[in-house]
């Protein structure tokens, strides 16, 4: 509460006041507020504040697999949202030196002659269907953010990283890098199409959602769907590197991929309505109550600065409840506290206005 509306309660508080007690308090500018998400493993969740219909989701997919895997896409976008709603939040894991990441990462395919490849880095998205629901989840992501491709096998020699994705994310993630021997990767996926594989000396595994190579020394693809970068190239003497990886949002007013920079992961942020609204008070009893009933009529009014506001009231910390004012209550002796806190956009204003008031019982004479 601020000093003007604490100087306001106390006077109320001292004394009743006729007429409603108005007292100027300037709208407050909501700050920015973001959670981020880290890998588990599993599905997490977060519901949509009230009054907030936009966030910005900042997802980075995991990286391929192998010393030479491919790294993640970031996808930035800004989506609408309904308040209330309930947004599932995937974070992918790395691929490893085999099996594909959480969320979507390809797992190598057998060798056939060389070392096998590392599987691919899983997507990081935010979605509306939960995963339990099967083929309904998939359709409902909003922002993905797919993982790089696993490096392909044959031999000490690292390969190149894969490349960044495509900055609208509208088309194929990229390449893995070739192999020291000219081998070629395999292809980045797209949002309808696995990517091509890989050649000479190992075949470059598609994007999740596509069809693997027949070569066994290729990288696993990146997760996200058919969003995946494509598997770095395999085969002695030299392993190819991961490829890339894309990104794409549903409904977004600004998106931008790039190539992450740091381990998989999900924020989002958003905007609270920028009037947080304030409560004052009015006519209110004084600090001492007396009455020769078991319990006394009290009345408190009160108001808010905020066109549009409604009102939440509690006494004696009991949970809080829509009121109007002038809120009447019957009270029996003792000390009592009486809150009221104004709503708006359904934002609560965060420091009630209080009264507190003793109730003595009045012996007839």
């Amino acid at each position: 509460m601020s000093a003007l509306r604490r100087t306001a309660a106390a006077a109320v508080a001292a004394l009743v006041v006729a007429g409603l007690t108005t007292v100027d308090a300037p709208a407050r500018a909501a700050e920015p507020q973001t959670v981020r998400f880290s890998y588990t493993g599993a599905e997490q969740q977060w519901v949509v504040p009230a009054g907030v219909t936009a966030v910005q989701v900042v997802a980075t997919g995991a990286a391929g697999g192998g010393p030479g895997g491919g790294l993640g896409a970031t996808a930035a976008a800004t989506v609408p949202v309904t308040p209330g709603a309930v947004l599932y939040v995937e974070v992918g894991g790395a691929g490893t030196s085999v099996a594909g990441g959480f969320n979507g990462g390809g797992s190598s395919s057998a060798p056939s002659g060389g070392q096998r490849g590392a599987g691919g880095g899983g997507a990081s998205d935010v979605r509306t269907v939960p995963r339990l629901q099967g083929g309904a989840s998939l359709p409902s992501r909003l922002v993905v953010a797919a993982g790089g491709g696993g490096a392909g096998g044959g031999s000490a020699f690292n390969g190149g990283a894969g490349g960044a994705g495509n900055v609208d994310g509208g088309g194929a993630g990229a390449s893995g890098a070739p192999g020291i021997n000219g081998a070629v990767p395999g292809g980045g996926a797209s949002q309808v199409t696995g990517g091509p594989g890989g050649g000479s000396g190992g075949s470059g595994q598609l994007g999740t959602g596509g069809a693997g190579g027949p070569g066994g020394d290729a990288g696993g693809g990146g997760g996200g769907g058919l969003y995946g970068g494509g598997g770095g190239a395999g085969g002695a003497p030299a392993a190819g590197g991961g490829g890339g990886s894309s990104g794409f949002a549903v409904g977004a007013s600004r998106l931008l991929v790039t190539g992450a920079t740091g381990p998989a992961s999900v924020s989002i942020t958003w905007t609270p309505p920028t009037t947080v609204p304030e409560t004052t008070l009015g006519k209110a009893p004084g600090r001492k109550v007396t009455t020769h009933q078991r319990k006394a009529k009290v009345k408190v009014s009160f108001g808010s600065p905020n066109p549009g506001a409604t009102y939440e009231c509690s006494l004696d910390a009991k949970p809080f409840a829509p009121c109007a004012s002038p809120a009447k209550l019957r009270v029996k002796k003792g000390r009592h506290t009486f809150a009221v806190r104004a709503v708006l956009a359904g934002v609560s204003d965060p420091t009630p206005a209080t009264v507190r008031f003793e109730v003595r019982r009045k012996k007839r004479h």
